[in-house]
Order: C-alpha cells, then structure tokens, then sequence
C-alpha cells in the first residue's frame, strides 16, 4: 500500500513531466490569420511575416525577432521573442522570450523569460525566470519561478512553492525562508532539506 508521503511525491513526478508530454500549444492565438512554415527577422521592423504572425516550423532571427505563436525550431543570433506560445526548441545567443510554453525547451547564452506558465525546460547561462508556474525544470545560475513542479539547479533557486528538487547554494521560498545547502527537497510547504537554514522571514530565531 502506497504511503501518504510516496503519494505526495508520485504527485509531483506527475507534475514535473507532465509538461514534457505536452504536443501543442494550448495558448488562445491573438488574431485568426493562419500560420507561416518559414520565418526570418533582422529586427522587429525588418522581418517576415509581421509580428502578429504565427511560425509553425522554422523561424531564424539573424538579430531579433518578434512573432506571436512559435512551433518548431526557434534559432537566434541574440534574441528570440514570441509573444504568444511556444512549442518545440528556442535557442539564442542572449535571450529567449515567450508568453507561454507548452512542451518547450528553452536555451540562451545570458537569460530566459516566461510571463506565464511553462511546461518543460530553461537553460541560461545566467538566469531563468517564469512568473508562472514551472512543470520541467530550470538549470542556470539563477532560477525564479512562482510555483516549481519538477526541477530546479542553480546557485540561487527561488518559488513560493516547490514539488520537487532543488539544488544549488541558496534557496528563496518567497514567504516562508532562506536556505543554503546543497539539495532541497520538498512538496509544498512540507519540504525536507538538506542544508544549513540561515534565515527564517516570518520566525525570529535563526538556526544554524
């Protein structure tokens, strides 16, 4: 018979690659035009299609480019930006942007960005942040998500609430404390970690 606690953590396996089984992106599209195969930017004012334009195949920005749905392969020399959803690999020098990702891999030189929920992967150099919720993982020096459901590595690992592993130096749990350590594991509030607890925000002493 399966314990509470091993359904708690089947629960979040759930959670962390449900993502990665994701084939489509569920975002609304923001207009009824129908989508390109091909598309290439030099910048936002000199690419095809415009941006209002879904990608579904292959979309190359020589410097930036600024579409809306993306699926397939998304490459960049220094940024790549959909404001919509993102299905499939987005990969640049510098930055990566989407609106939503739904199945995605994200990698950059410098940064990734999400403004909703993301399902699956982002790889930087420096940082990854989505200001929904993560069901994947995020790998970089520095890692924000608003609710993590999977993986996070990195130096400074931070969400409001986590179901899975994090492993890094720091780790920011918003409201409720800092920690250091080496992992952190935990679903929800109901965390066991492995760390050295240096600062608690809401209690006054401090552990060590």
């Amino acid at each position: 018979m399966t314990s509470k606690k091993g359904k708690k953590w089947l629960m979040a396996l759930a959670l962390a690659t449900s993502g990665l089984t994701s084939v489509t992106c569920t975002a609304e599209p923001a207009h009824r035009q129908a989508p390109i195969p091909v598309g290439i930017s030099i910048a936002e004012e000199a690419q095809f299609p415009s941006a209002e334009t879904d990608i579904m195949g292959f979309r190359l920005c020589l410097l930036y480019g600024r579409h809306a749905n993306v699926s397939g392969l998304d490459i960049g020399v220094f940024g790549c930006v959909a404001d919509g959803c993102l299905f499939g690999l987005q990969t640049s020098g510098i930055l990566n942007s989407v609106g939503s990702a739904n199945g995605a891999l994200q990698i950059a030189g410098i940064a990734s960005n999400c403004l909703e929920d993301f399902y699956g992967a982002q790889i930087a150099g420096i940082a990854n942040k989505t200001d929904g919720s993560v069901y994947g993982g995020q790998i970089g020096t520095f890692n924000i998500a608003k609710e993590m459901g999977g993986t996070q590595i990195g130096v400074y690992n931070k969400a409001d609430k986590a179901f899975g592993v994090q492993i890094g130096v720091i780790y920011d749990h918003s409201q409720h404390e800092f920690l250091r350590g080496i992992a952190d594991f935990g679903y929800g509030r109901e965390e066991v970690r492995w760390g050295a607890r240096t600062m608690m925000q809401q209690q006054p002493d401090v552990d060590v």
